[in-house]
Order: structure tokens, then sequence, then C-alpha cells
């Protein structure tokens, strides 16, 4: 799934987008820094130690499952109007939905499609594979953070207050903690050593994948699923920019889709079948 420095700039894409509400983007701009850490804090189980589905509500692959913001929202229902959450809360809120949202759209497009493997396949190689796509992606993500210190100083600022009934907010400000000290010192970014132990390769094979892919990607012969970020992108800003008006009660600029539809790609596989994907069947 993106990192987390991916998911800073995707915060950055929603706020700038044109059929954000107005009104919704003044009110998460204003709370900025609880906004921005929550699209990043459904990773908060790198330092937890948690089980993925305990922070994102989903498993991989994401057969049979409600969509995570909905399965959310639904094991924790005072978070589901924010209207009745502190302003800082409420954006934070916000922002886990968004990461929720790009994170699924992640698996469905880029990882299911490409990676996840059958068992008699070797798991280590797409594992490898997959990350060097995600280390190299958040290297051009750290990139375009430095152009905006804004966020820096908004994540540096915020103070998290019982924002999640699941997590403790000593482990969330260690979290936050951990992501403020590499984006205040450039190139210290720890996300291959993250990913190389979880694959239990040495960081330096990891490193020499990311370097080839890269070399790929500068002579435009890389992989498929290199080209195939882009058109995730597109899609999981429009959903989650979706999710977000109807968290708020708002309406977006364009009628948004009730269903994020699965790609002419996706028609063979059987886990879509049974995947409940409309944050509009919350009751």
């Amino acid at each position: 799934m993106p990192t987390p420095f991916q998911h800073l700039v995707y915060a950055r894409m929603i706020l700038e987008d044109s059929r954000l509400p107005n009104d919704l983007r003044e009110q998460l701009r204003r709370n900025a820094g609880a906004f921005l850490l929550g699209n990043t804090a459904a990773d908060v189980q790198t330092v937890t130690g948690d089980r993925r589905v305990t922070t994102h509500f989903f498993t991989i692959p994401p057969s049979g499952n409600p969509r995570g913001e909905v399965a959310m929202l639904r094991a924790y229902p005072a978070l589901s109007n924010p209207s009745a959450l502190e302003p800082e809360h409420a954006a934070f809120i916000s922002g886990y939905l968004a990461h929720l949202v790009w994170d699924q759209r992640w698996a469905w497009d880029v990882y299911c499609r490409y990676y996840c493997t059958n068992p008699d396949d070797d798991w280590r190689i797409a594992a490898v594979e997959h990350n060097a796509l995600r280390v190299l992606l958040d290297c051009h993500a750290e990139a375009m953070l430095h152009t905006t210190p804004w966020i820096l100083n908004a994540l540096y600022d915020t103070q998290p207050d019982h924002w999640l009934p699941f997590i403790d907010d000593s482990a969330l400000r260690t979290w936050q903690n951990w992501i403020v000290e590499q984006l205040a010192h450039p190139g210290s970014s720890q996300t291959a050593e993250v990913f190389a132990a979880r694959n239990g390769v040495p960081v330096t094979y990891l490193e020499f994948v990311t370097q080839r892919l890269r070399t790929q990607a500068e002579s435009h012969t890389a992989p498929a699923p290199f080209y195939a970020v882009a058109p995730y992108e597109t899609r999981a800003l429009q959903e989650s920019i979706a999710v977000l008006c109807r968290f708020w009660r708002r309406e977006p600029s364009r009628r948004e889709p009730s269903r994020c539809e699965p790609s002419r790609h996706e028609q063979d596989l059987a886990w879509l079948e049974e995947l409940t994907l409309s944050p509009a069947q919350q009751p």
C-alpha cells in the first residue's frame, strides 16, 4: 500500500482538488496537521506491532470485505458524526478514512492485480518487486514534500488527544514523531529498511531492485505496475473525495459514483463478486 510520504502527498492532492467543497476544504485546512496525521495514522501498526486488519479494517486479498471506512465507522459509531467531534478530531478522522480509501484502491488496482501471487509462486520475489515500486514512489513523494514545508510544520504542531479508541495516544505520538523526524532530515527515510526487514532480505538488495526499476522508468521500459500508478491515483482521489463528502454530508462538485466499480481487468477475480464496495451502504 502507499507509504506515509505518499499518503501525505495524496492528502495535499485532496485539499487542492476543485471537487472538494470549499467549506470542507477550509475546515480541513484550518486543522491541517490533524488531517495530515490522520492520512498516515492507519499505518501505526508499524510501531505498535498490531495486526494490519486492526487499524485498516479490511484484509488482503479483500475477499468479502465491507469497505474499510464503513467497517471502522460501524465498529466505532461515536466517530461517525464529524459535527459531534472537536474540529481537530473530525479532521483527523477524515484523514484516516481517506487513508483507507487509498489503500483499498491500491490493493485492487496494483497489489492484487500484479503481485498477489499463487501459493506455488515465490512470494518473496513478488513482495520485493512490490516494495521496490513503493520505495521508488516514496522517494518521489519525499522530494515533493520538501517543496511544501508547511506540511512538516503542521504535522509537528498537532497534538493527538484520544482521537482513536483502538490506539493509545502514546503510540500515535511515537508514530507522528517517527514521520516528522524523517521528514525533517532529507534523505533519512527508513522506508527501504522497514520493507527489507519485512521481506527478510538485505536492504542493499531491495535498493538494487529499486534502482533497476528507476532506470527502467527513466528509459520508459518499466514493468506494467509502474504505469498503473497514475490511473490508480486518479481513481483513488475521486473516491477519497466522495467518501469525505459522505462523511461530512456534503455534495461534491460532481456526482460521485455509488460504487467503486472494478476495472475490466478485475472482472475475472472471484473475490470481487463478494466484495462490498459502496460507502453508501452504511446505515
